[in-house]
């Protein structure tokens, strides 16, 4: 794993330890439950628009994240380009920061 992944998978665990402590865990709880499992993957994955193509015909269908947190850099981030879903309804990703980044909690993660 090269250097960029070794610092999102310290940061995914710092943002665990935090979730977890908001939850009224202990901070390692999250943490310890996935140790025993590989689970970083790092993707770089750009979406191109295409002459003659819309957004949406470039993106992915909707979809949530199977895994406990997505990390999304936000450069490249144009209207509509991420939606999220939130009150039974996608909604787009309006604000774009360039250099921070947008961290989903996933399926593995959802509280109920």
């Amino acid at each position: 794993m090269d250097a960029y992944g070794r610092a999102l998978e310290k940061l995914c665990k710092q943002v665990l330890e935090l979730l977890a402590e908001n939850l009224g865990l202990p901070a390692s709880f999250i943490n310890d439950a996935m140790d025993h499992q590989p689970w970083l993957s790092v993707r770089s994955i750009h979406y191109l628009r295409s002459n003659g193509l819309r957004a949406e015909q470039v993106a992915l269908p909707a979809h949530t994240d199977y895994g406990a947190l997505t990390v999304i850099t936000q450069e490249r981030v144009t209207h509509r380009a991420l939606q999220v879903w939130k009150d039974e309804e996608w909604m787009s990703l309006e604000q774009c920061i360039p250099g921070a980044l947008f961290i989903n909690i996933d399926d593995q993660i959802e509280v109920s």
